[in-house]
C-alpha cells in the first residue's frame, strides 16, 4: 500500500470539511496513480471480471439446455444421496459443455 488514510472529521450536514475531504480524495487517486497501484489493481479487477463472466455464461449454458438440465438434475440427486461424489459430479457436468 502506498496510501495511508489520514483521519478527519467531515460532516455534510453541517458542510463542514467537505472540501478537506474532497481533496483528500483527489490525493488519494494522485498517489495509487503515481505508485502504479490503481493500474495493477484494475488489471487484477479485470482478470477477475473475466472469470466472473465465464462462470456466468457457463451456467447460463447449462440452465438453457433442456437436456442438459435433465442430466444435472440427476446428477444433483446422485450427489444428495451420497451416490456420486461432488468432484465427480462437477466433472461430469463441466464435460457436457463440450
Amino acid at each position: 500500500e502506498h496510501w495511508h488514510p489520514p483521519v478527519e472529521t467531515y460532516s455534510a450536514l453541517a458542510g463542514t470539511g467537505i472540501d478537506v475531504l474532497w481533496q483528500k480524495i483527489l490525493d488519494h487517486r494522485t498517489a495509487m496513480n503515481a505508485s502504479g497501484e490503481f493500474t495493477d489493481r484494475r488489471r487484477q479487477q479485470q482478470v477477475k471480471w473475466m472469470w466472473s463472466m465465464l462462470e456466468q455464461r457457463m451456467m447460463a449454458r447449462l440452465r438453457a439446455d433442456p437436456a442438459i438440465r435433465g442430466k444435472v438434475k440427476k446428477i444433483e440427486a446422485e450427489v444428495a444421496d451420497g451416490r456420486v461424489a461432488p468432484a465427480l459430479a462437477a466433472e461430469q457436468i463441466a464435460d457436457m459443455l463440450k
